[in-house]
């Protein structure tokens, strides 16, 4: 038979004004784009990491607690010391767009979400929107 689908049990709280006026939205988004892709034309390795990030990132979501979700929380694993495999290689990727981009009222979270979509588009997959405005988690889910 068919199954009926149920409603997410996920709410998103974003603030849409995070980035200012559409013209500096598009700009500030388009430069984190080119970014991400000029590392992934140096190092193809990273378009599974970002997808792998993101997605870990989204999994940590807890429907019973409403907390967790695509926060940012998990560049604390990523950033740590010592940190290897693909998420540590993704994080270190997220960290230096940030840092070559001197970003500083953009969200952890939304880069991450960000880089995880562009890597997906730069594999010929779908274009996706991705909502910003998230803020970032103050310690790991």
């Amino acid at each position: 038979g068919v199954v009926g689908l149920r409603e997410a049990g996920a709410r998103v709280m974003m603030d849409t004004d995070a980035y200012g006026d559409k013209e500096l939205k598009v700009s500030t988004l388009n430069r984190i784009k080119q970014n991400f892709r000029n590392a992934l034309q140096e190092n193809p390795a990273l378009l599974p990491a970002l997808v792998e990030l993101t997605l870990r990132s989204a999994l940590t979501f807890d429907a019973s607690t409403r907390a967790g979700g695509p926060n940012g929380s998990l560049r604390f694993a990523a950033l740590a010391d010592g940190a290897s495999g693909p998420v540590g290689l993704a994080g270190r990727a997220v960290e230096g767009v940030r840092k070559a981009m001197g970003i500083v009222g953009v969200s952890w979270a939304d880069v991450m979400c960000f880089g995880g979509a562009v890597a997906v588009e730069v594999c010929s997959g779908p274009r996706m929107r991705v909502q910003l405005g998230r803020e970032d988690a103050g310690e790991g889910d």
